[in-house]
């Protein structure tokens, strides 16, 4: 048995919506249903073929017949509703949580030969795992699961959409107890029409809209050599790295490392024989550039990029990471993306990590490669990431090194 607890997506938007429905369903059980519904309340307002009103295609979706009914609709609506609410707001939310519920009510009274009275919310919580097939089809869902093992998995949304279409076409087709199978499938198929229809006409009307990119935070810049007082530097430590930032004499590099953990005298005159501007760090742990986890995937739009790594997820803004580094080493290539003094994420060019382009307007993904990555980030940055192509780990650390205490201090790579 697998049962979708929740997903792994940030939401931007309270789910509102969603809650209301959410409660709805509760005090319509508690008010009319609890602990079964009476006759009367089928035959009144839940979907009745032998005695069919209008107002029973709105008043069946919030009508359960026991607690486990009740229990398991709202659990599904809790996890695809706010998929849902995220991407289409409030007011799209209710309209395809009662387009779903007409979809099941039609195809419920078309294709059973007797049908017998339906109530629940589960045609139209069906509209809702059809219209997040459409709009994050590569969103993964927490599933509880409990068969010779008991545990909580992520899954993608569409390979456990996937497997619960086939199990209603199974049970439809060789009619397996009381449940409206006939019905979640209509409900499905309103909700995946009705957001591919969404997501179409958006595509033929809107044009991606650049978002206004965030003012960098200024950052504490490291202590130049020039300056007189290297007091401001902790006395008690001694490994020190000098930085030539600009060297205007003839036949030596403009910028780059001179050395690392040198003792502070010797350090000291290094700078003195340079002669030029250069920078001095203290080379410690604490001040080092973050060191990169390597990532499970990596999705982006318009505002924002998500690193998944480990089931869990990080969002940002364009703007956000300090720095990124594009980087060939020893026939790989890979970027690096330093967010904070303690989070980095590295993106290596390979099959195993997948990479989607989100178009919101549009509201479709696509798969994608490193260079489109690159590109999106050069884009919404205004420049293209640094780095190049470095010849060993030690040199490559040493420019990062570098670059993270520019950056940090709020000059340009």
């Amino acid at each position: 048995m697998f049962i979708p607890i929740g997903d792994d997506q940030e939401h931007e938007r309270t789910p509102w919506a969603n809650r209301a429905l959410l409660a709805a369903n509760a005090l319509a059980f508690v008010l009319f249903c609890l602990p079964r519904p009476s006759e009367r309340v089928i035959w009144d307002f839940a979907l009745n073929p032998s005695e069919l009103r209008p107002l029973q295609f709105l008043t069946h979706l919030f009508l359960h017949g026991d607690l486990l009914h009740v229990a398991g609709n709202l659990l599904f609506l809790w996890t695809f509703g706010r998929l849902v609410e995220e991407r289409l707001g409030p007011a799209g939310h209710l309209a395809l949580y009662l387009l779903g519920g007409l979809g099941s009510a039609g195809l419920h009274l078309l294709a059973e030969a007797d049908p017998a009275p339906a109530l629940g919310a589960s045609g139209a919580v069906a509209g809702m795992i059809g219209a997040c097939l459409v709009f994050c089809p590569r969103a993964h869902i927490k599933v509880f699961y409990w068969f010779f093992f008991v545990g909580v998995a992520l899954v993608p949304v569409a390979l456990w959409a996937l497997i619960w279409v086939a199990t209603q076409v199974l049970f439809a087709a060789i009619d397996r107890g009381s449940t409206a199978y006939w019905g979640h499938l209509g409900g499905f198929a309103a909700g995946f029409g009705a957001a591919w229809i969404l997501r179409e006409a958006a595509a033929r009307r809107l044009k991606p809209r650049d978002p206004p990119l965030e003012t960098r935070e200024t950052r504490r810049p490291f202590q130049d050599a020039e300056d007189d007082d290297l007091a401001l530097l902790d006395a008690s430590l001694d490994a020190f790295a000098v930085v030539l930032l600009d060297d205007p004499r003839e036949g030596q590099p403009r910028s780059g490392v001179v050395g690392r953990r040198l003792p502070r005298r010797e350090a000291e005159r290094l700078i003195a024989a340079l002669g030029g501007r250069a920078a001095l760090i203290a080379d410690q742990e604490a001040n080092l550039a973050p060191r990169p986890q390597a990532v499970d995937s990596v999705s982006w739009d318009e505002r924002q990029v998500r690193f998944r790594r480990a089931g869990e997820m990080r969002l940002l803004a364009w703007s956000a990471p300090a720095l990124w580094v594009d980087v060939e080493l020893g026939g790989e290539r890979f970027l690096d993306v330093l967010v904070s003094r303690s989070v980095a994420f590295r993106v290596p060019e390979k099959r195993g990590v997948p990479l989607t382009r989100v178009d919101t307007e549009r509201r479709q993904e696509e798969s994608a490669s490193l260079a489109e990555l690159i590109a999106a980030a050069t884009e919404r940055r205004g420049a293209p990431p640094a780095g190049g192509r470095f010849e060993s780990a030690a040199e490559l650390e040493d420019y990062v090194f570098r670059a993270w205490h520019l950056t940090r201090a709020g000059r340009p790579v």
